[in-house]
């Protein structure tokens, strides 16, 4: 019976462990059995299968072997724990995939009012950003959306250049988040100043995408996902059982767009310092497309000490006409928007503005105040008064007294370019906030 040797003399009611597997496995089915499973068996059934010294009745071990396959049972202890293993692994993955799901989109909550906002980043802004645009446009905020919307739609180059505290940040970021929601442009580079900036500004993109309950209300094949991350960038979700990709930390950012179609790249939104590294933007997605920059976004491409150094701004000059402009590929026409303000003369600002040396940038230069008020005399007094105040620890509360008696001859011929900025506080009005401003620092106010 043995594959070498004899069995004669074998106790088949007391055979070792060894033994019951050379039976077992002597046959033309060769390896059947192994000790574990023995083993198990013996753990299993106990007295109805082996003595006390582990000494296996095969008789008694047949009976019990069918007892339990009648019964439904697990005979097999071994193998029964690697199932009883498989079943819990199953489960926990059941579970875990069932925790990553995204599960079905939520409608889209305002259709006509997304349709609008789709089609006027006026709207977008007012509708979607009511917490950063609080006070009303001014003509030349209207102006220089106009002229973002059509950049974006068309390509091209344009800059503008606004007063400090005009919102400039504010509204380039508004712009990106309508690019890529809307559609419009899907991959954008949001360069900066330097690399501080540019991480600032992918927490705020994230942020907006993350925590704005109308976007997320109305956009949510873009905002619903990275919602479910619940704040954590590397979290694997599915969708309909296919990952998602999301990228969310450092200055890149990835997002999915889900929908009837599937699961596709809804985004892709480089941050950089105009210093830093922008060369190489390029992403691939799980499709093997290439995505780079279709929309460049220049925020503030100078600093108060670059603008001062002529060698710091031609270096900046030469990347944002060169490097920046090259971001989209070969034969490729981005739409690149800069936005920034003069600090000194013939700074990058300065230059980006002139005809003769860039006369394929088009743009604005936009003032604080168009038109200074007839009665400076008045002013001068108002601002004597102020100083006087303000070095004997006072608030300037006089020098407003002074004014509200004498305001209608204070703003005769006075032009502001936003007449809703000052601080409701403690100005009446936004000609007393630009003579403020510049009381505090003259050369920079007429910077």
């Amino acid at each position: 019976m043995g594959r070498s040797g004899s069995t004669a003399g074998w106790n088949l009611r007391r055979l070792t462990v060894r033994q019951v597997l050379w039976l077992l496995n002597s046959t033309p089915a060769g390896t059947v059995c192994t000790r574990r499973r023995v083993e198990g068996w013996i753990e299993r059934g106990g007295v109805q299968v082996a003595d006390a010294d582990g000494r296996i009745d095969l008789f008694r071990l047949a009976g019990w072997l069918w007892n339990q396959r009648q019964a439904g049972g697990e005979a097999d202890g071994g193998d029964s724990y690697e199932r009883h293993r498989e079943r819990v692994g199953r489960h926990k993955r059941s579970r875990s995939e069932s925790a990553r799901e995204i599960g079905d989109l939520p409608r889209v909550r305002r259709p006509r009012v997304r349709a609008a906002s789709e089609r006027s980043l006026e709207r977008f802004c007012r509708w979607y950003l009511t917490e950063t645009f609080s006070l009303p446009f001014s003509d030349d905020h209207r102006k220089v959306i106009a002229a973002i919307e059509r950049c974006i739609e068309g390509g091209g180059q344009f800059v503008y250049a606004m007063p400090r505290g005009s919102g400039k940040t504010s509204l380039l970021e508004a712009a990106t988040l309508w690019a890529i929601l809307s559609g419009r442009r899907r991959a954008v580079a949001l360069i900066g100043p330097d690399e501080q900036h540019a991480t600032e500004r992918a927490q705020n993109l994230r942020a907006a995408i993350e925590y704005n309950d109308r976007l997320a209300q109305d956009w949510p094949e873009v905002c619903h996902g990275v919602r479910c991350l619940r704040g954590v960038g590397q979290r694997r979700l599915l969708y309909r059982g296919k990952p998602v990709r999301y990228e969310l930390s450092g200055k890149r950012l990835v997002l999915a767009r889900l929908g009837d179609r599937g699961i596709e790249t809804g985004a892709v939104v480089w941050c950089a310092g105009v210093t830093g590294q922008i060369r190489g933007m390029a992403y691939r997605g799980p499709d093997g497309r290439v995505w780079r920059p279709q929309v460049i976004i220049v925020d503030d491409p100078q600093t108060d000490e670059s603008a001062r150094s002529p060698a710091q701004t031609a270096s900046r000059e030469a990347i944002l006409t060169g490097a920046v402009l090259g971001l989209a590929g070969p034969g490729k026409r981005p739409a690149v928007i800069v936005a920034g303000t003069v600090i000194e003369a013939d700074d990058l600002m300065d230059r980006l503005f002139d005809r003769e040396t860039h006369p394929d940038w088009h743009g604005e230069r936009l003032a604080l105040v168009y038109r200074w008020p007839d009665r400076g005399d008045l002013w001068d007094e108002y601002l004597a008064i102020r100083r006087r105040a303000l070095r004997r620890g006072g608030s300037g509360a006089a020098a407003t007294k002074f004014y509200r008696a004498h305001r209608e001859e204070m703003d005769r011929g006075a032009k502001v370019a936003w007449p809703e900025r000052y601080d409701p506080v403690t100005e009446l009005s936004a000609i007393q906030h630009a003579y403020n401003l510049r009381a505090r620092d003259e050369r920079a106010f007429w910077s």
